[in-house]
């Protein structure tokens, strides 16, 4: 799992690269943790766009994070998501509990 961090003004972008598994889960959550706490942002964007598979431990992660956001009192969106991450989310409804947007660019 590669993890990139992209900043325009106060949205930080964390772009997720690669598989989401049990094995890439906890090193993703400290990084993307790491991250907001320094950069401090008003809304991070979770960038599924280059996931190329996810497990159960993708919703740990996306659940984790919101709360992290939570307690940093900044907002989170998921983006570029589709196919089976989609699904996963969906099914188990985290779509209720963030913000799926409908966007295709990076910042």
């Amino acid at each position: 799992m590669n993890t990139e961090f992209k900043s325009e003004g106060d949205t930080l972008r964390v772009l997720l690269c690669g598989e989401i598994d049990h094995h890439s889960a906890k090193d993703l959550c400290r990084s993307v943790d790491m991250k907001i706490a320094a950069a401090k942002p008003k809304q991070v964007l979770l960038d599924f766009g280059r996931v190329s598979f996810m497990d159960s431990s993708g919703l740990a992660v996306v659940v984790g994070r919101k709360q992290t956001c939570a307690r940093q009192g900044c907002g989170i969106g998921i983006v570029n998501i589709s196919g089976y991450p989609e699904k996963i989310l969906k099914m188990a409804g985290a779509d209720k509990l963030i913000e799926f947007m409908e966007e295709d660019n990076e910042i």
